[in-house]
């Protein structure tokens, strides 16, 4: 699902489709482009063909899980360069070391201040690019 705006282009990855409708909707209020997917595998092909600034990605869903589709993010020479970011209620000691095998750059609790996410998206974006 596209949810429009004028900045930079954001990949939300989550399973539950109200998290996405929320976090799309915090993002566009800040100038983002957003683009939504349901599942790991829909993710991997979203990135690939929309060649999102950032992804964030929820890390357990069903199938293919965040850790996975991050590790197919960066295995793929298209889409190894752009940064991960983990949103996920389920963060647990062992979920950092987990997360940085597999090549995510940063976790973020769900239920973070939607200031402090736009925040950290942002000094992941690359100069002239950060949002509205």
């Amino acid at each position: 699902m596209t949810h429009r705006g004028h900045g930079a282009k954001i990949l939300y990855v989550d399973d539950d489709r109200m998290q996405c409708k929320l976090v799309a909707f915090v993002l566009t209020s800040h100038g983002f482009q957003v683009q939504t997917a349901v599942s790991g595998r829909e993710g991997i092909e979203l990135a690939v063909e929309w060649m999102p600034d950032v992804i964030l990605m929820d890390l357990v869903m069903p199938g293919i899980d965040g850790f996975e589709a991050t590790r197919i993010l960066r295995a793929d020479p298209r889409t190894r360069h752009i940064p991960v970011l983990a949103l996920s209620g389920h963060v647990e000691y062992d979920t950092y070391a987990q997360a940085h095998h597999a090549g995510i750059d940063e976790i973020m609790e769900k239920g973070i201040l939607p200031m402090e996410m736009v925040r950290t998206i942002r000094t992941y974006l690359p100069r002239g690019q950060k949002g509205g």
